[in-house]
């Protein structure tokens, strides 16, 4: 789980800052769940989303040496074209390349 300070990337937002982790009561019916309070790096206003069960993805964000080391294997990356392939093909390809 995630705390107070941490930086995740939310779903297709972006960067933020977790700021609090609360059981708001936004919902009467939902008032025992608790939220993660998300501060958005490039944007104004807060983002609430459930700590558990929520539909938007959150990760953590790589850390720098993390990162450089995926910008070094880059060139290593062979390309392998797909063709003749449905949409679903062609996306589950690429995905498994990513991964």
């Amino acid at each position: 789980m995630f705390q107070p300070g941490d930086l995740i990337v939310y779903g297709t937002t972006g960067v933020c800052r977790v700021e609090a982790l609360e059981r708001p009561g936004l919902v009467p019916t939902d008032k025992h769940r608790l939220y993660a309070r998300l501060k958005p790096l490039h944007q104004d206003g807060f983002i609430y989303s459930p700590v558990e069960g929520g539909k938007v993805s959150m990760r953590p964000v790589i850390s720098r040496q993390e990162a450089e080391t995926l910008i070094d294997c880059i060139p290593s990356i062979q390309a392998e074209p797909l063709r003749d392939a449905t949409m679903q093909a062609l996306s589950q390809h690429y995905q498994a390349k990513i991964h």
